[in-house]
């Protein structure tokens, strides 16, 4: 009765029927989040894929293994796997393309991160530097990169890594424009444009 409700009573389900409709408003959205929570599929053990997925694997590991391993090891693995003659030539333009944007995510500074990590917990300089990876995977050319201080964050040799990468955009016939105050990326800069009320230190 209190669950299930009756003519005259909604009960908690009818209630919470009734408070979905209405979702499009801020504060019902956030009443509703006080009463859910997040269990783990006991089908797929919250790996979101089917049986069938999860049944193919590659030298032992599945897709699920994959994307729980982190993207340097990742790109190790790619890179080491040998498969038959036969097999090698139905899949090298695939496995082409993951060694290649592996290789990308590798050299942006970002293979502690593993391809099951939600979006919404990446740090904006993270993010930038995934789409700065997709960028380059997609070998684009004649094209305007704006990026805001992407080596925020990283250890020093990370960011000589994210230099290069520029520098091979750039070599592709693309224009990269980046903010930066780390001093490697300024000195590795074709043009440097310095604003402020004044120049240098008093900028």
């Amino acid at each position: 009765w209190v669950f299930a409700g009756t003519r005259k009573f909604p009960g908690v389900d009818g209630l919470f029927r009734r408070l979905e409709k209405k979702r499009y408003r801020m504060h019902v959205r956030v009443f509703l989040s006080r009463f859910r929570g997040y269990v783990p599929c006991p089908a797929c053990r919250a790996t979101r894929l089917r049986p069938a997925a999860l049944a193919v694997t590659i030298d032992g590991k599945n897709l699920a293994d994959l994307t729980e391993m982190p993207i340097g090891a990742l790109n190790s693995f790619f890179d080491s796997l040998r498969l038959p003659p036969a097999r090698e030539k139905r899949v090298r333009t695939v496995m082409g393309e993951i060694r290649s944007r592996l290789r990308c995510l590798d050299e942006v500074g970002l293979g502690y991160l593993t391809l099951a990590r939600t979006s919404r917990t990446l740090s904006g300089g993270e993010t930038q530097r995934l789409r700065l990876a997709a960028g380059m995977g997609a070998s684009l050319t004649r094209t305007l990169y704006v990026l805001d201080e992407p080596t925020v964050g990283l250890h020093a040799r990370d960011a000589a890594r994210v230099l290069g990468v520029l520098r091979r955009i750039c070599r592709s016939g693309n224009t990269v424009l980046v903010v930066e105050h780390d001093p490697a990326v300024v000195e590795g800069a074709d043009h440097l444009i310095v604003l402020g009320p004044e120049g240098g230190d008093r900028g």
